[in-house]
């Protein structure tokens, strides 16, 4: 098997924006990159971070409350809202209610995000810029760190790449598509319930799908 060689950039662009990548490129590219990926995500978890600080109380006792049957008063405690919460429960009566727990948990929702940021990438500038992409973004300090905290940042990337390739399915279907449609404005609007850096997703959603 031969590496492909590149003279210029542009031939290199050219094959980045491709879906002419070998079969064999796309799964070794994608085993090392979600490889590297868990691993940094769980390699020491249980020690790094060993902190249980004031946000991840605010997100347990949100866990706490649901479990309960009811929403905290306000909707939102301290810029958390109702929506990792109920995501993080179902998760955490598997893995226990541990500090570690909760990290585990957001280690995979923030796996499942670089799933989408694949997804995304890909359907817009080919299977090599989106195995690139999520190389990126997996060992990126931003999302790598939110995912070892087990804080509720650790699900913004799963929603908002989630939204963005429902908007370029909608777009590039020839009918009309009621369940992408839906399905777009049911997660875009369910932002409005998670942080505030998501409270744009259907304003963006919106935007996007003016202009794509």
């Amino acid at each position: 098997v031969s590496l492909p060689r590149f003279a210029t950039v542009a031939e290199l662009r050219s094959w980045l924006v491709s879906d002419l990548a070998r079969p064999w490129l796309l799964g070794v590219g994608l085993a090392l990159t979600f490889g590297l990926s868990t691993l940094v995500r769980f390699v020491s978890l249980d020690s790094k971070p060993a902190e249980w600080y004031g946000d991840i109380s605010t997100v347990y006792e949100y866990v706490q409350s649901i479990r309960a049957g009811r929403i905290v008063d306000g909707i939102f405690a301290l810029g958390v809202g109702p929506l990792y919460p109920a995501v993080l429960s179902p998760m955490l009566n598997v893995l226990g209610t541990s500090y570690l727990a909760i990290k585990a948990s957001a280690a995979l929702l923030s796996l499942a995000g670089l799933v989408m940021v694949f997804v995304f990438s890909r359907a817009i500038l080919g299977t090599a810029f989106g195995i690139l992409a999520t190389a990126v973004a997996g060992v990126g300090s931003w999302l790598l760190v939110y995912s070892r905290l087990g804080d509720v940042q650790a699900l913004v990337p799963v929603l908002t790449m989630s939204v963005l390739w429902l908007v370029v399915v909608i777009a590039r279907s020839e009918r009309f598509n009621p369940v992408a449609v839906v399905g777009c404005g049911l997660l875009a609007a369910s932002g409005v319930y998670l942080y505030g850096a998501t409270f744009m997703l259907p304003v963006v959603a919106g935007i996007m799908a003016l202009v794509y």
